[in-house]
């Protein structure tokens, strides 16, 4: 088998853990998308409820009514600390990601080239083997004596 050929597997192998590595990418941006809307939205609630804490408010309100507001947006506001703690471990997580894919595909170009050069060099020894070989053969015709047919 040639040293080429014995390449093979190891690259379907390079290949395999790529492509692993790739999809646990795009799923690691899958869940970081889906923190950060998970954050839009609580943003947005917040806001709407500040805004109607703030028209309520206006109006006059009593004090149970004020702390259990103010308690309540101090919640929205750990969830939303809580949100951005998410955020980055998720975006920690893609780099991560990223880096170990970028590894992957780094080995996988590298093996894919030795097996390029392993098959160059193959070529290059059978032609190198059909030129003797045809050398040979044109000195093997040359070295024998010829029969012109004259018996002078």
């Amino acid at each position: 088998m040639t040293r080429s050929k014995r390449m093979d597997p190891v690259l379907r192998v390079a290949e395999h853990r790529e492509r692993d590595a790739a999809r646990a990418l795009g799923e690691s941006r899958q869940r970081l998308e889906h923190q950060r809307q998970r954050l839009q939205e609580l943003l947005d609630y917040r806001e709407e409820y500040s805004r109607r804490f703030q028209e309520t408010a206006g109006g006059g309100m009593d004090m149970n009514k004020l702390h259990e507001y103010r308690a309540f947006l101090g919640r929205l506001n750990d969830a939303v600390d809580h949100q951005h703690r998410s955020i980055a471990k998720a975006e920690a997580e893609v780099d991560r990601r990223h880096r170990d894919w970028l590894e992957l595909c780094t080995r996988l170009r590298s093996l894919d080239t030795v097996r390029e050069r392993f098959r160059r060099d193959e070529r290059q020894a059978d032609e190198r083997r059909e030129q003797r070989d045809q050398d040979e053969r044109v000195s093997a015709a040359a070295a024998r004596p010829r029969d012109d047919g004259d018996d002078t």
